[in-house]
């Protein structure tokens, strides 16, 4: 009886542990699963999360390089190039200065948002005057009403809020025999002159305004004038992203720095609190990153430098980037394309699925479509607002091949030819006042206010065309 006793204790005690393990082993299985798609967790009141590592950006001086040995050197990695606009006019141009002399011009302003899952954490869009932005925003102590500060970004262009800022801000050497977004439609009714409004852009800001770690449109290069103050830039590079960021929410990790919908334009997490039996969601914030959120950060190279006042950066196709102003300063870019950049540029629009529209460059070169067996008829300004039958890669080296303006372009570029020239020169006029004049026409044409202007309303829109249309017969 003891021993049948003994024997019965000992099978009870043996089911109690297996039943202890395989409760154990369910929660860990759980949770790995749920790790699976998640970082690891950080329980209140552990270490903080470890810092981001940064790499400084290359710098060189300005004059060290023409353009092909620019692009030899440094067509695959960031680079600041110092001093290198600090011949244009508009170098160190006070905010006074550039308040008189485009003050009455229709700007764009937004605020960022770290929670936002907008486009660079930008928020809450509102128009006002440039002199208005400026007194209220860049030259007080305080915003106006202790409004979180604006920023002056992407939306109206330079040519939108003050076109005379073209004889101040010419386009460098490296990227000024370029391929960038034109109107087809007035290309082929001026027999081949490239006009456009949507560029360059304008970036105005003051200390601590940001824009969150994003990608631009038509994934190509991106370089920026900086004429007064500084900027801090974090970037990754694409492929190094592609390795290591799931930029095509293949494993569905919530990235859409790349992989944009309606919803989000952010990399965003979310992961279960065993503690509160919720859910949580961050998004990635370059400026302020949690490393035990988003570890994959901590896999790439991520670059960091200043641009300071006179300076001039270039990053190559695709690279996601974040930017900072440390104090009030402001830059001018065109989001272009460049006989040196052609063959990378096809090879990630073709590996990113031609996200963001990055075949649209193909039709910018002119590509004569006829002449490769392509069909499209696209000449609205918005070519996006068409079906377009680019894609495949093959398809998109044919249009560069064939590109009569790409052709000229690379002869000059590698008979080095490559000069410092304003936008209307790249446009194919010889004097501002023609060129100008044209962009007034084209603006005095569309029928309704843009779509990528949406939030304008047409009392404004009309504003903004009379203002610039008056800035036609300025001079130095």
């Amino acid at each position: 009886m003891k021993y049948r006793e003994e024997v019965l204790a000992k099978r009870v005690a043996a089911v109690l542990v297996l039943s202890t393990v395989s409760i154990f082993c369910f929660k860990a299985v759980r949770s790995g699963l749920r790790a699976e798609n998640t970082p690891p967790q950080r329980v209140l009141g552990s270490k903080p999360s470890k810092p981001l590592r940064t790499v400084e950006i290359q710098r060189v001086k300005a004059g060290s390089f023409d353009a092909k040995e620019f692009f030899d050197e440094f067509g695959d990695v960031p680079v600041i190039v110092e001093g290198e606009v600090k011949h244009h006019p508009a170098y160190n141009m006070s905010l006074n200065t550039l308040k008189d002399l485009c003050g009455d011009g229709l700007v764009q302003t937004s605020r960022y948002d770290a929670t936002s899952a907008s486009w660079g954490g930008l928020v809450d869009s509102k128009y006002m005057h440039l002199r208005e932005f400026v007194d209220d925003y860049l030259l007080k102590d305080t915003n106006r009403d202790g409004e979180p500060p604006r920023y002056l970004t992407d939306g109206l262009s330079l040519l939108q809020v003050c076109p005379k800022l073209d004889l101040y801000t010419p386009v460098p050497k490296y990227v000024s025999l370029s391929v960038y977004p034109i109107d087809l439609d007035h290309n082929k009714q001026t027999n081949g002159k490239r006009n456009q409004i949507g560029q360059p852009d304008m970036f105005i800001g003051n200390k601590g305004t940001k824009t969150e770690m994003h990608l631009d449109d038509m994934l190509g290069p991106f370089w920026m004038s900086v004429y007064l103050g500084s900027k801090t830039f974090r970037v990754v590079t694409y492929w190094d992203a592609v390795r290591h960021f799931d930029m095509y929410n293949k494993k569905g990790r919530g990235n859409r720095l790349i992989d944009q919908n309606a919803l989000s334009q952010r990399w965003d997490r979310s992961r279960y609190d065993d503690s509160t039996g919720k859910f949580e969601k961050r998004r990635m914030e370059i400026w302020n990153p949690d490393l035990d959120w988003f570890p994959e950060l901590d896999n790439v190279t991520v670059w960091e430098g200043t641009v300071n006042a006179g300076d001039w950066i270039y990053l190559p196709s695709a690279s996601l980037h974040g930017v900072r102003n440390d104090d009030a300063s402001w830059g001018v870019t065109i989001n272009a394309l460049y006989p040196a950049t052609v063959d990378n540029q096809a090879t990630i629009c073709a590996n990113s699925g031609f996200k963001l529209s990055c075949e649209e460059y193909a039709y910018y070169s002119l590509c004569p479509l006829e002449n490769v067996g392509i069909t499209d008829d696209v000449g609205s300004l918005m070519i996006s607002d068409h079906e377009t039958s680019i894609d495949t890669e093959e398809k998109l080296r044919q249009c560069y091949a064939a590109s009569p303006l790409l052709k000229r372009l690379g002869r000059e570029f590698e008979e080095g030819r490559a000069k410092d020239m304003p936008l209307h020169e790249i446009a194919g006029y010889s004097d501002y006042s023609t060129w100008c004049t044209e962009l007034c026409n084209i603006h005095r044409n569309l029928k309704e206010v843009p779509k990528y202007l949406s939030d304008l309303d047409s009392e404004d829109f009309q504003y903004m065309v009379n203002d610039t249309c008056g800035q036609c017969n300025h001079r130095m």
